[in-house]
């Protein structure tokens, strides 16, 4: 479609035009009514707006108003500080001018001069206060007799030089100054053990006042040399002394005096091995050889301390105590044992050993010996002393054997047997063996004494027949007499007697001879030989004895054969002889065994004898022993303290 333009299209529509015209005019009157219309209700609004924000704005300037208010407050108090602050440091500036500008005119060099005695005049002399702290007891060296002390020392003195008036110098009363740039008294411990002395020395600032008073304070390890009494060691009281002095100046320029008598112990700090009994201090003026022998001011303080003995009776007392108490039960133990004497050594070595091992700790002096020196020497004794009677009392034991069957003295019998054994409580009797003995020969004592009877008389009938030959008849007669007055078991005899034994001994004569003697000398030797040597009772009982029976028996056969049946002929006479002879070598063996039992009964009863007095002098040691022992403990642990109280009461009569 072809473009059309404007003008052209006016010119051919002007009626369309004109309603145009007319409908614009006609908008345009509403566009401005409701343009005013519009105005108006902006207008409304921005009145509404503008009485809200008139509302909004009074609450937020009151608001402003007090905020602004309290800004202002806090504004003026931080003024008031920022001028406090000002004003506090110009003073501290102001002040510490002041203290230097003092100290400076103090210690100037014009004025003061730290290695000249501060006096008015040379003529007059400086007093020296001394005030003494003890702090602690650190360690005691016995072996070197050094006391070693942490002590505080208060020294006061006048110095005319550092005085200045409070009023010049804003008010200041007192003023620190190094210990180097003063002067101070050479007071030191006169008593000293050590070389370095000042490097144990902790000196603090000296305080100097506005009237010239000056304050030395300072702490020290003190070293001093004490004289060491150990005469009731570990139970000891020590008095030590530490003695203070100018080194180089003399009464006339130095005086010492105390602050006071007693001594400060406010902060004294306990020690574990000593505890403190007293410390008081006193002046003292020594001499010393000079050329003109001038009087020197000293210091001394006293100070008594005892041992804490707790350590020493667990560790060095009770254990030696142990030691003694097993010598003592030595006595105990049986002889028969043969360990007693291993026993008391071994105890005395231990207690070698032992000493040998507490001997540092002892402190070494001559010139007096230690309580517990007294103590190990006593126990020491004991051992030694238990271990040689031990050896006295085996020997005793073993006397019955090696003494060839003495008996124990009447004198030993009656005071130690019989006395001493009824006061100890101790029972004495004769051995079982012999006991037993006894008894049996009780039973036995017919029966022996019968058959010795018969072979006494016998015997006594061969010597009348060696005599009297020609008396043969009267002597059988005597036989018969004697024995018909001794037909004591006559009938039993004979029935025992068998007619076979006669005629053995009959046909059997040569060889029966021949038998007999051999038996017989062997039991007569077996019997003498218990002279030379110790045999066994089992073995007599079942060796010797049933030979002796045996030789009883057939003694018993033969007499009564030979007085039954005697014989006339040749050969019964040669038999009777014979047999005669035998019967007197059988009566002297058998006398004699009863001799060597009799003997060897005797033996035994001495042997025990001798082995009841050694138990009874075993008892009566140990009970002497144990006493001895628990008084040597009793007076070591109580001496001292009975000495102790002695010397109060001694005081307190004066």
């Amino acid at each position: 479609m072809p473009k059309v333009s404007s003008k052209f299209l006016i010119t051919e529509n002007p009626i369309k035009l004109n309603k145009q015209n007319s409908f614009i005019e006609f908008n345009s009157d509403l566009l401005k009514m409701w343009a005013s219309i519009v105005n108006n209700k902006k207008i409304n609004k921005k009145n509404k707006k503008n009485n809200f924000k008139s509302k909004n704005q009074l609450l937020v300037e009151q608001r402003i108003n007090n905020a602004s208010e309290k800004i202002n407050l806090i504004n003026r108090q931080l003024r008031e500080i920022d001028e406090n602050v000002r004003k506090s440091i110009k003073i501290k500036m102001s002040a510490d001018r002041i203290e230097e500008e003092l100290y400076k005119t103090l210690l100037n060099p014009q004025r003061y001069e730290k290695d000249v005695r501060p006096t008015l005049h040379h003529s007059i002399q400086t007093n020296v206060t001394f005030g003494f702290l003890l702090n602690q007891i650190v360690e005691m060296d016995e072996k070197n007799q050094v006391l070693t002390t942490r002590c505080w020392l208060n020294i006061n003195w006048f110095d005319p030089r550092l005085s200045w008036n409070q009023s010049d110098w804003g008010g200041i009363d007192t003023l620190y100054i190094p210990h180097k740039k003063l002067w101070k008294p050479d007071i030191m411990l006169i008593n000293n053990a050590v070389t370095e002395y000042f490097g144990s020395l902790v000196s603090t600032d000296i305080m100097t006042t506005s009237k010239g008073n000056v304050t030395w304070l300072f702490s020290a390890l003190f070293k001093s040399v004490f004289h060491l009494n150990v005469k009731y060691y570990p139970f000891d009281d020590q008095e030590c002394e530490l003695r203070f002095g100018s080194w180089s100046h003399q009464q006339s320029e130095i005086d010492l005096k105390l602050i006071t008598n007693q001594g400060d112990l406010s902060f004294y700090m306990n020690n574990s091995e000593f505890s403190l009994i007293n410390m008081h201090a006193y002046k003292e003026i020594l001499h010393f050889p000079t050329r003109n022998n001038v009087p020197w001011s000293t210091i001394v303080i006293k100070i008594k301390i005892h041992r804490r003995p707790l350590f020493y009776v667990f560790n060095h007392v009770l254990p030696c105590a142990l030691i003694s108490s097993m010598a003592v039960l030595g006595f105990l133990m049986p002889p028969e044992t043969g360990e007693k004497i291993n026993m008391c050594i071994t105890t005395m070595l231990s207690m070698g050993v032992y000493l040998q091992s507490i001997t540092e700790s002892i402190p070494p002096t001559s010139e007096a010996v230690p309580l517990i020196g007294l103590y190990y020497l006593a126990s020491l004794s004991i051992v030694c002393l238990a271990t040689v009677v031990n050896v006295i009392t085996l020997n005793i034991h073993r006397f019955g054997n090696t003494n060839q069957g003495r008996s124990i003295p009447y004198w030993m019998h009656k005071f130690i047997l019989v006395y001493l054994a009824k006061i100890l409580f101790m029972n004495i009797h004769d051995p079982d063996s012999v006991i037993l003995t006894k008894i049996a020969r009780c039973n036995k004592s017919i029966r022996k004494k019968s058959v010795l009877r018969d072979l006494k008389k016998t015997k006594i009938l061969e010597d009348r027949q060696k005599y009297d030959n020609e008396n043969c008849e009267c002597l059988q007669q005597e036989e018969k007499k004697i024995l018909n007055k001794h037909s004591f078991k006559k009938k039993t005899n004979m029935e025992i007697l068998d007619s076979h034994v006669y005629h053995s001994f009959k046909n059997e004569q040569t060889e029966s001879l021949k038998t007999y003697p051999e038996e017989l000398t062997k039991a007569y030797f077996s019997v003498d030989s218990l002279k030379t040597t110790n045999i066994d009772e089992n073995l007599i009982n079942t060796t010797l004895k049933p030979k002796i029976s045996l030789f009883e028996s057939m003694i018993q056969c033969n007499i009564l054969s030979n007085m039954n049946f005697p014989s006339e002929s040749s050969q019964e006479k040669f038999f009777v002889d014979s047999f005669r002879r035998i019967l007197k070598k059988i009566y002297w063996t058998l006398e004699q065994q009863e001799i060597r039992s009799e003997i060897l009964d005797e033996r035994k009863k001495i042997q025990w004898q001798w082995h009841q007095l050694a138990s009874v002098v075993d008892r009566f040691l140990l009970i002497l022993f144990s006493v001895a022992t628990i008084i040597t403990l009793s007076v070591f642990l109580i001496l001292p303290a009975v000495l102790d109280n002695f010397v109060i009461l001694s005081l307190l009569f004066k």
